[in-house]
């Protein structure tokens, strides 16, 4: 399968659970969901373009429920359910934007006196480096972080942040790769319980 096909399909099935998804299509699809906006981040900096930090948040969101589904389509290529196997990558998501969000508003709040809530990020001031900084993650990080101002206070933020950082730092990774792991076994031959063997499929 090409990369333009299986992109193509994982967004064309970004709700789609039923079914199963050969190798190449999930990790061509993973692609975008994940080294794409990291690219989009580098060419915001190299041309100081800042609508493409917003766009980098934007494809990541966007390309979530996709890349969700197609862990449950890849799961079921190999007979498998992937239901667990995509609630635990969401849950290693979730525990990395909260703590990076979390660190950012205390940097933000060491540098300005006063957390993300306490002012719009154009009255912060902040250089032209520094506010770009910011902005890599204003979408979705700088609306986390406002929640979790208004949710548990912004005193308390900066703290939730190194804990999680600290203490789910390990066991993320290890999440992750063993997700990984789950998700680059070769097709099971033949049809399953899930359907017929994409690689068999005339189209």
């Amino acid at each position: 399968m090409t990369p333009g096909r299986a992109i193509a399909t994982g967004l064309r099935q970004s709700f789609t659970l039923s079914g199963r998804a050969m190798r190449a299509e999930f990790w061509w699809f993973f692609a975008l969901h994940s080294i794409g906006p990291v690219l989009l981040i580098l060419l915001a900096f190299l041309f100081g373009a800042r609508a493409l930090l917003l766009a980098a948040g934007v494809l990541f969101l966007v390309t979530m429920p996709g890349v969700l589904a197609a862990i449950v389509r890849r799961r079921h290529d190999v007979g498998r359910s992937g239901v667990l196997t995509a609630v635990t990558y969401l849950a290693c998501i979730v525990a990395m934007v909260l703590a990076i969000a979390a660190l950012i508003d205390t940097a933000i709040t060491f540098a300005t006196d006063q957390s993300v809530t306490g002012a719009a990020l154009d009255e912060v001031d902040l250089d032209d480096e520094d506010a770009t900084a910011v902005l890599v993650f204003s979408s979705p990080m700088l609306a986390t972080t406002a929640i979790m101002d208004l949710v548990v206070g912004g005193a308390i933020v900066g703290a939730l942040g190194l804990a999680l950082l600290s203490i789910l730092g390990l066991p993320v990774a290890i999440l992750l790769g063993l997700v990984a792991l789950a998700l680059i076994r070769p097709s099971q031959s033949g049809p399953n319980a899930y359907g017929p063997n994409p690689h068999e499929v005339t189209t």
